[in-house]
């Protein structure tokens, strides 16, 4: 399959009053309203994951999509900093907190990346959301969200060159090690044992195992996030995302439209 340049362009920006005070830098100005002032955001049109050509299909709205996906490139972000000595040696209090810190942002990187996938379907993203808040296991909540939507895990995308006149390049088959849905609903579980309180919590070997898990978990939704493509309805309204992590912003969408 084969692709033509893709176009994004920034959201403009929102008079509203109704403004999240983002973590830091070029993130001060997310909107809640569904704008969001910097980012990129574009149309990529075709059939068979081709794009660049004419098509009646409607595009979806991203702007709820741009908002999870935003929150999620923020806590990767933060947990870049936090993880980037890798696992402590000399083990303090700091370092507990610090993993209570590490814990609660994968669940909610993992929460939002659900929440991605019904972003434009509001009956589903409400059951989702409901199920989120009422249940603590990650395989059910996730039966459920297949249920509505089938394809809401990410797929990794990888794109080389092509020799054809007017095609950019290729859709290739995803390499590295990605992150998979039964690893977010394995570390998912974890997320629990390490936020609630108990002598466990305490012993040198249970922290150190937490601390790698971390990092693996760090290093594969990094990879498998860096170019995906996934529904965000449960009715094949395909996105195509970027993490763009080079880039102190907010990460790229694009939309495929609806996929037959």
């Amino acid at each position: 399959m084969g692709i033509r340049p893709l176009k994004g362009y920034p959201v403009r920006k929102s008079p509203s009053r109704n403004i999240v005070e983002a973590l830091d830098g070029s993130y001060q100005s997310c909107h809640l309203n569904g704008e969001l002032p910097s980012g990129k955001v574009g149309r990529m049109d075709g059939e068979n994951g081709q794009a660049g050509r004419s098509s009646a299909r409607r595009k979806p709205d991203l702007s709820r999509a741009m908002l999870y996906f935003s929150m999620v490139k923020r806590r990767i972000v933060h947990l870049d900093r936090v993880l980037s000595g890798g696992v402590p040696t000399n083990l303090s209090m700091d370092d507990l907190i610090a993993l209570d810190y590490v814990y609660l942002n994968i669940r909610k990187i993992i929460e939002e990346m659900m929440l991605l996938s019904v972003s434009a379907n509001e009956a589903g993203g409400a059951e989702i959301s409901k199920a989120i808040r009422e249940e603590w296991n990650a395989h059910r909540i996730m039966a459920k969200l297949s249920r509505i939507n089938p394809a809401f895990f990410p797929e990794s995308l990888t794109i080389g060159p092509s020799d054809e006149p007017g095609i950019e390049g290729n859709f290739l088959p995803p390499s590295g090690d990605n992150l998979t849905k039964d690893q977010a609903a394995e570390i998912y579980g974890v997320c629990g044992n390490v936020l609630h309180a108990g002598d466990k919590n305490f012993e040198r070997e249970f922290i150190i195992s937490r601390y790698q898990e971390a990092i693996a978990f760090l290093s594969r939704v990094k990879s498998l996030l860096a170019q995906f493509l996934i529904d965000i309805s449960g009715h094949r309204f395909m996105v195509l995302g970027r993490l763009d992590l080079e880039e102190d912003s907010p990460p790229s969408l694009f939309s495929a439209g609806v996929s037959s």
